[in-house]
């Protein structure tokens, strides 16, 4: 296991080096930005009879359409159907409220003479030790409505020259252009190039072999699509049949799923992140045959590993003795009360104040205190909050997985350190490195973070990727 302070020296170094980007671009973008979003607040008034005056008036804008909410996916449906004034009314509001466009102006406050945003990344943000954001958050960049060579080509190339009737010529408005040029506004400098790459289908790999999945296994060894079988499964037709949307509901089924995403009480979370993310809406009753019909009997060896960690940690609580439960070990530190959970590499996951109680989901539980998220009805982030948790089966999954994942990227990180690929970012289970032009090779650098892991034998973990001048998402 490589130590946690050299982990952190390198995030020091990360953070040094910064994220390079297009300042120029920037600059035109909140130019545009600023002399759209007048005309916005100026025709969403006329259209609503002054009713409502800017577009981020959000429970004015619900009041007047007709919907419980602005939420991205509520408006996003609303307009399939919606025409006149109601239907302008939802094209400002999407195209102008994106707060995508807003990190524009992010980057040229981060940015010194050196155009390098510096200091992005959290070390140890996530209590799973991965990564998180703060300042420009590049963690969360908003993924293009086109092409990237569109982008290269057209879009950036219109957005230095300020030219927003071209942008609304070939991109429909001018938001949604700059919102999706915003990844690539990343830019290595002249005599460089980023190179990137993606750990594929990390989460689905790391829970089967916990759980040794043989079959699953055997398709990440073959490099199969795993989320193709599941599919099938679900819409009762051959693997060859399966298309590209159907494909989608086995990813979210397998990925969410496996959490426990589906749970009596959590049907209506899988429903929603089908269709937010996926747009593929789906009935209660196709929701249950798919969680309970299809799920739960491929992947009974994963809901047996939840009852698993959920009775050791119960366990961890009433004796004072290390109790193991699979290829993780739990055990409970009386002195700083404190439930740890101690991964295959050794390194401990952290619980504060752990307590018996009675699960939401029935029968004893531990709880614990945690920092938590808030929003808004609209989804608006708030203020953290320091609440008490109720851990379950598929949460103890779910952190000791995302957990395991940020250790195999870390492992890889310093092997591609030593080859001279710089790393800027890590966004999940994704490193971006800078390199200059014509140094090494992508088949090295994925092979380099695709190296088999000492503590996780027969874990089959790869990466593929790209390299380029501008970031991207493929």
């Amino acid at each position: 296991m490589i130590p946690e302070r050299e982990i952190w020296l390198l995030d020091q170094e990360i953070n040094r080096r910064g994220l390079p980007c297009d300042l120029e671009q920037a600059e035109a973008a909140v130019e545009l930005m600023t002399e759209g979003l007048q005309w916005a607040q100026a025709e969403i008034a006329r259209l609503t009879d002054g009713e409502i005056t800017t577009v981020n008036q959000n429970a004015k804008i619900a009041k007047f359409c007709g919907l419980p909410s602005c939420k991205k996916h509520v408006v996003a449906q609303a307009l399939e159907h919606a025409t006149g004034v109601r239907r302008k009314v939802l094209e400002l509001r999407r195209d102008f409220g994106k707060s995508s466009v807003a990190k524009y102006q992010s980057m040229l406050d981060r940015a010194g003479h050196e155009a390098l945003v510096k200091g992005s990344m959290i070390y140890h943000g996530a209590s799973t030790g991965r990564w998180t954001g703060e300042g420009f958050q590049a963690l969360n960049l908003f993924k293009s409505y086109f092409p990237h060579r569109d982008i290269v080509d057209l879009a950036i190339p219109m957005i230095k020259r300020r030219d927003a009737d071209m942008l609304r010529t070939f991109f429909g408005n001018v938001p949604p252009a700059l919102a999706s040029a915003l990844r690539a506004g990343i830019r290595a400098p002249d005599g460089y190039e980023l190179i990137c790459a993606d750990y594929s289908g990390i989460e689905a790999i790391g829970s089967a072999w916990l759980v040794n999945d043989e079959e699953d296994l055997r398709l990440f060894t073959e490099g199969k699509d795993p989320y193709i079988p599941l599919a099938a499964m679900i819409y009762r037709k051959p693997e060859s049949q399966v298309t590209g949307k159907e494909r989608g509901l086995g990813k979210v089924t397998r990925l969410g799923a496996q959490y426990g995403m589906g749970q009596s009480k959590k049907l209506p979370t899988f429903q929603n992140t089908c269709k937010n993310q996926f747009r593929i809406e789906i009935s209660h009753e196709f929701a249950q045959e798919v969680i309970y019909d299809v799920f739960r009997p491929r992947y009974d060896n994963l809901v047996k590993y939840w009852k698993q960690l959920d009775r050791a940690a119960v366990r961890a609580l009433k004796v004072p003795r290390a109790v193991r439960a699979g290829k993780v070990k739990w055990w409970y530190n009386r002195e700083d009360d404190f439930l740890h959970c101690k991964l295959p590499n050794g390194r401990c996951l952290s619980y504060c104040q752990p307590r018996l109680g009675e699960g939401k989901f029935g029968g004893e539980c531990v709880t614990f205190m945690s920092m938590v998220q808030l929003a808004d009805k609209n989804g608006k982030k708030k203020a953290k909050k320091w609440l008490r948790r109720d851990g379950y089966g598929g949460l103890w999954l779910e952190n000791i997985d995302q957990g395991m994942c940020r250790d195999f990227m870390v492992e890889g990180m310093f092997r591609t350190e030593a080859a001279g690929y710089k790393t800027i970012l890590t966004v999940y289970d994704e490193v971006i490195a800078i390199v200059p032009e014509g140094f090494g090779s992508l088949e090295e650098f994925c092979a380099l973070l695709g190296q088999p892991i000492d503590w996780a034998p027969g874990c089959p973990i790869r990466a593929t990727g790209w390299r380029g001048k501008h970031y991207r998402k493929d």
